[in-house]
């Protein structure tokens, strides 16, 4: 499936109803210090993200933010 954006709210019903939903928080470790983060988000910066995708699940709907 192509990427595409998602607005806020279904993201939020995205993570209350689907389990296999990988949340990936792409910011550097002093945004997310700065700004909080989604609990249970996997950190890998988005200059790491080519490199580090064998690391994410194929069988799972993944959300980068």
């Amino acid at each position: 499936m192509p990427a595409q954006r998602i607005p806020i709210p279904e993201l939020k019903k995205k993570l209350d109803t689907n389990k296999k939903l990988i949340v990936v928080d792409v910011r550097e470790k002093q945004e997310i210090k700065e700004g909080g983060a989604i609990p249970g988000a996997i950190h890998i910066p988005m200059a790491q993200t080519g490199k580090r995708r064998g690391e994410l699940p194929k069988n799972a709907e993944i959300v980068f933010y």
